[in-house]
């Protein structure tokens, strides 16, 4: 048996603008699971956003063996708590376990930095993220109906938080 070589996950804050071209291409891999009617829609409208958000929100690129895969957002709240506000990987590393390690290493600098809790709300349709912070041990909060709309219709959102007294999975 061959042995089993694990790759190496790093992360990068700020999330490199010159390189956001890459995050619109990852949210674009799956636009149900990532856009509403009220976001950005096209690489200008969705540059000029992030560049406005990264002035108050904390970014992070992920690398996977070197190579740019994910961006992960923070919006802080106050001192206390906040928000992820985006979580996007490339679909050529959905199911490596990457998305998993990244994740639970913002959350764990997050929580280091003294905040003690984490939100987050996604699209009810959206399994994938919805699997991924479950098992990190996200504590579901409730359903938020009719919270925004896609394509015209009104859709339901998640909501789901992590807590500082409480270990990740």
């Amino acid at each position: 048996m061959s042995p089993t070589i694990e790759s190496t996950v790093v992360l990068v804050s700020p999330f490199p603008s010159e390189r956001l071209n890459l995050a619109w291409n990852w949210l674009n891999q799956f636009p149900e699971n990532n856009f509403d009617d009220f976001g950005p829609t096209t690489f200008e409208e969705f540059e000029g956003e992030m560049i406005r958000r990264m002035g108050v929100e904390k970014t992070w690129g992920v690398l996977k063996d070197g190579v740019l895969c994910g961006i992960i957002a923070f919006l802080p709240a106050n001192q206390r708590n906040g928000s992820f506000h985006g979580i996007c990987f490339s679909k050529a590393v959905h199911g490596t376990g990457t998305a998993k390690r990244a994740v639970r290493m913002v959350i764990e600098e997050i929580f280091q930095s003294g905040v003690q809790k984490i939100s987050a709300s996604y699209f009810a349709s959206s399994t994938k993220i919805e699997h991924l912070l479950l098992s990190l041990g996200a504590q579901y909060e409730g359903t938020l109906v009719k919270q925004t709309v896609q394509h015209g219709r009104p859709i339901d959102m998640r909501l789901v938080a992590f807590h500082a007294k409480e270990s990740l999975r």
